[in-house]
């Protein structure tokens, strides 16, 4: 929130009053109800992540306690919104491309869309080291002909990955890679979490 301290003839004390805009990776996604929820503000209004609002300054102590006590149990991790969650088996090279071809699409009021890829069994993919002396990079090719691209990489990444028993999970925008006259489908990742767990 930015608040300016204001106080017109019509106010019987200063009100804190200006506009709020949730982070958009954030596991609340209606801080204008947050904020109602409190009963300490004047107004809020607007849309449910973007809007005005207004705090009597008697009210402003109040209110951070209590939207504190609101946040406790919520997750401080970014939250990726995504649009698909596919195993490694039910990954389309097709959706993949109709969405990279859309990219044109994407902004404030529409999103890019993301996609989880969860449960790969790393010991059954090609995973290679890119350009590890100026700009690591993992690409780990599926078999359905689709490369999860991490950039940004690092040693210990690679050692993980490189467990017999490495289960990996990623969240990921889509990409065209367009090589030679030849377009292929990629995943970029923009969070990744890999496991150990035995698989039998």
């Amino acid at each position: 929130m930015v608040l300016t301290k204001s106080k017109t003839i019509e106010d019987k004390e200063p009100f804190y009053r200006g506009s709020a805009r949730n982070y958009s990776m954030s596991e609340n996604q209606d801080l204008r109800a947050t904020c109602l929820e409190t009963d300490l503000v004047e107004y809020a209004q607007g849309h449910a992540n973007a809007f005005g609002v207004s705090i009597a300054e008697s009210n402003i102590d109040s209110f951070i306690e209590k939207t504190n006590q609101l946040y406790e149990q919520v997750e401080k991790e970014p939250v990726y919104w995504v649009d698909y969650v596919w195993t490694k088996n039910e990954v389309s090279p097709e959706i993949i491309l109709s969405i990279a071809n859309a990219k044109n699409l994407w902004g404030q009021e529409i999103p890019e869309p993301y996609i989880c890829i969860k449960d790969i069994v790393l010991s059954s993919c090609q995973i290679q080291a890119l350009s590890w002396d100026k700009h690591p990079t993992l690409k780990i090719h599926l078999d359905c002909g689709v490369d999860i691209m991490k950039f940004k990489s690092n040693d210990e990444e690679l050692q993980q990955m490189q467990q017999p028993n490495a289960i990996l999970t990623a969240v990921c925008r889509a990409a065209r890679n367009e090589w030679n006259g030849r377009v292929t489908p990629q995943l970029i990742v923009e969070e990744l979490s890999v496991r150990e767990e035995w698989v039998f």
